[in-house]
């Protein structure tokens, strides 16, 4: 089980050569669980996030955990990108992703 609390980026920390158009927090995870951030301009992507959007936030922690990432903190608040990470699961699932996800499976934190 991937904790993704434990993938926050100290402060400070930053990732890519561009500037981050949101949190460092949300991009140094999705960088380092999926390689990728996800393409919103996408309407497939964007579809997805919409559909994730109106679960109710147990359900997506549930989701998440289901596929080896724990989106919840120790304090049981969520990560505040764990909608980011679903959304990013469920375009792996749909094949809607150029990047291969296989590194997830059986990787610890």
């Amino acid at each position: 089980m991937i904790n993704a609390e434990n993938l926050i980026p100290r402060s400070g920390a930053s990732y890519g050569d561009e500037p981050s158009l949101f949190s460092g927090e949300r991009d140094g995870v999705l960088l380092r669980l999926f390689g990728l951030l996800p393409d919103y301009t996408d309407p497939r992507i964007e579809q997805i996030w919409r559909d994730l959007n109106r679960r109710p936030r147990r359900d997506l922690a549930e989701f998440c955990r289901g596929k080896g990432i724990e989106v919840l903190k120790q304090n049981g608040s969520m990560i505040s990108c764990a909608l980011d990470i679903a959304t990013l699961l469920v375009a792996a699932e749909r094949g809607l992703l150029s990047s291969n996800l296989d590194h997830l499976a059986g990787e610890e934190s």
